[in-house]
């Protein structure tokens, strides 16, 4: 008589604290559960990562101790019929096609209520016993199906009456966490075919846009061509002079829509290649003797648009045209330096200079008549800027322009 009557209810009261801590364990395992499987669905990022689902709820039964021989997900088809992944316990599941007794599993679905076929041995309602015998070794005793938005998940057992209320009850929020994941699946699907069908229409205007900046080009090309054969019949120096600065202008933006047609990004283009591109194309021209006039060109890599890249080639090719004609009389050496680059993330820098004999010095460039320069001027009100001029040891000119970000 080793307890007392005070010890023993001492006793009773533990068990009761543990028998509650038993049962709170029970109740944090459930929801620690239901969470990893809604966890699993909230990381989805493609249709395929169903996949990850299915195997975290098929985890899940055994976490929580489920008692089944066989699980089926029928998933019902939009044009009729259904397809089941299906799994025995123990196994990884079995990806469709796999059919089952399609009008019972469309009733089922359809009429959206809990669905548990306690004895099948001795209660068979809906003819399932012949179908379970060709499908399973040891034929199901007890199914139960639940409803969700693209079918049912089903359990079955080789006992009677397997599934106790709390049981139904929790497979009931594991199928509303499946229809979380099938729904996701739904949108991700959806998300893929709109994002391929953006990407096809995005195809078919990058090639229609390649098509235009090369037509384009050709009919610069074929302009330029023709002002050069009407070149030809031309005695006067100066109407010549004229005729082959419009060519070398229309050249200039050929070579934009060239450069265009052969880049990836077909709305801007990196000015320091065209800028180099095009000097050097004007000193090639004018027939340049690189031993008598040196071309320098320092330009740093960035991006501008294609209204940026005709004005600001337009001045490259006006500056360095009048510095090889002007700049050098006598045969005089000397260099042309043409430099491009950002100053900002927004704002660029654009400045020629040259070491020659310089502008005369009753020249007011923005008061000259002077066509070219005129055009300069008008260039670069159109990038909302103007053109500084310096006469330090020759001339230099400076002007700004937006980048693209």
């Amino acid at each position: 008589d080793a307890f007392s009557e005070e010890d023993i209810e001492l006793l009773q009261d533990m068990a009761l604290l543990v028998a509650d801590g038993f049962r709170r364990f029970e109740e944090l395992k459930v929801i620690r559960t239901r969470m990893q499987v809604r966890e699993q669905v909230w990381k989805m990022r493609c249709p395929e990562d169903i996949e990850h689902v299915l195997v975290t709820m098929r985890d899940s039964f055994e976490t929580l101790g489920l008692r089944y021989t066989a699980c089926g997900i029928n998933l019902v088809r939009d044009g009729g019929g259904f397809v089941t992944h299906s799994m025995e316990r123990g196994t990884d599941w079995i990806p469709p096609p796999g059919e089952g007794p399609q009008p019972v599993i469309e009733r089922f679905w359809r009429e959206g209520h809990v669905v548990y076929r306690r004895d099948l041995q001795s209660d068979d309602p809906f003819g399932e016993r012949r179908w379970l015998e060709r499908v399973f070794a040891k034929p199901a005793r007890c199914i139960i199906d639940i409803p969700f938005s693209h079918g049912t998940l089903a359990l079955n057992h080789t006992e009677p009456d397997a599934f106790t209320a709390d049981q139904v009850e929790l497979l009931q929020d594991l199928a509303a966490s499946l229809e979380e994941g099938f729904r996701r699946m739904d949108d991700l699907t959806a998300l893929a075919q709109r994002n391929q069908a953006l990407e096809h229409s995005l195809a078919e205007k990058v090639v229609l846009l390649k098509e235009i900046h090369h037509r384009v080009k050709n009919n610069l090309q074929v302009i330029s061509s023709l002002l050069s054969l009407r070149s030809n019949a031309i005695n006067d120096p100066v109407a010549l002079r004229s005729f082959e600065d419009s060519r070398a202008q229309v050249e200039s933006m050929a070579l934009i829509h060239e450069r265009l047609y052969e880049s990836e990004d077909l709305a801007r283009l990196d000015c320091a290649e065209y800028v180099q591109s095009l000097a050097e194309n004007v000193f090639s021209s004018y027939g340049v003797d690189p031993d008598h006039i040196r071309l320098q060109v320092d330009v740093v890599s960035h991006t501008v648009s294609v209204d940026t890249a005709v004005q600001c080639g337009l001045i490259v090719h006006e500056l360095v045209s009048n510095a090889l004609r002007h700049a050098f009389p006598d045969n005089r050496h000397g260099l042309v330096h043409v430099e491009s680059g950002p100053l900002t993330a927004k704002l660029g820098r654009l400045r020629v200079s040259d070491d020659g004999v310089g502008l005369p010095t009753q020249l007011d460039p923005s008061q000259s008549n002077s066509l070219g320069l005129e055009l300069i001027g008008d260039l670069a009100r159109q990038l909302n800027s103007t053109i500084e001029v310096r006469r330090e040891g020759g001339t230099r000119f400076e002007g700004r322009y937006p980048i693209d970000s």
